[in-house]
Order: structure tokens, then sequence, then C-alpha cells
């Protein structure tokens, strides 16, 4: 990566829990999943706010000496409002949807939910209509869910989809 192996990267996640699991995240505690960035329905990444001495856009660069650590530690400081407004976004189930709906993944802003017309997207859209009360949209996204057959394992059909909410 050309790059120290003291420099890092910060990446974003966010889980829904109003979305029955895929699979179990590898951490529950006291009944509560704290998954791992990769295991969230929608990441992201931080950025450092100037170019760096590397080609790896989304890590602060560290260099042999450690001399831009505290200049890096303040840079990723100032990103924290964004890191906020990227969570916040993603409080609301109606952005969620509208997200799923008519966005496009992206490297860096955000990935994860999958690409049109992945089935995965097609499962997180349908649980999010649904838990918004669109049952007309959660049944079209739940059918096209099970004609992947990647959910045979949960439900085989819209109807037993359903019933994973409950």
């Amino acid at each position: 990566m050309g790059v120290t192996t003291f420099s890092f990267a910060v990446n974003l996640g966010t889980y829904l829990l109003y979305v029955p699991p895929q699979w179990p995240p590898k951490k529950i505690k006291n009944s509560v999943p704290y998954p791992a960035e990769y295991e969230c329905h929608f990441r992201g990444r931080l950025k450092p706010s100037t170019t760096q001495f590397h080609n790896n856009e989304g890590v602060w660069g560290i260099d042999e000496e450690g001399s831009n650590l505290a200049w890096s530690i303040k840079d990723v400081a100032n990103e924290i409002p964004m890191a906020l407004d990227w969570f916040k976004r993603l409080e609301n189930r109606a952005e969620v949807l509208r997200i799923l709906q008519e966005e496009d993944e992206d490297t860096f802003k955000l990935w994860g939910f999958g690409r049109r017309p992945s089935p995965v997207r097609s499962y997180l859209t349908g649980y999010v209509a649904m838990a918004l009360g669109k049952d007309e949209l959660a049944e079209k996204e739940f059918e096209a869910a099970v004609a992947s057959g990647c959910f045979s394992n949960l439900f085989s059909s819209a109807e037993g989809a359903r019933y994973r909410a409950v």
C-alpha cells in the first residue's frame, strides 16, 4: 500500500436493529448486537483533509519518524462533525429507504448495502419499507429477495420474510 504499518484509516458503520440479521453479529452483549464495521449494513470512511504522501485516499499515512502523527490526529478530530452527520442521516428510516431506492454505493461515502439490483439491497429495502409501513413495497422487495435464492436458509416466501421481522 505504500504506507507504514502505523498508518491508519477511520471506518464508519451503521447496523439497522430493525432489520432481522442475515447472520448474527459475532459480538452480542445483553441481547444487543455489537457488530464489527464489516458486519454493518451501511459503511463509510473518513478521509484526510489534504493529499497524503501515498496513493491510498482514505488512509492517514504516518511517516517513519511519526512526525505527522499529531497533525493526523487533529485532522481526524476535525472530521468528527462529518462522521456525526453521517450517522445522524442513517438514523432516519425514511432517508435509509430513499438511499436504498435512489443512491448508488460510493466507496468512501456510503457502501455495504449492495448495488442495484442486488439481493441484499432487496432484503434491506423490504425490511426498511416494512418498518415504515410501506407494505406494498416491502412485498415487492421480499419477492425479489426470495427469487434470488440467496436467503433460502432464512425464508422461502415474502410471507416468511415478513414473519422474521416479528
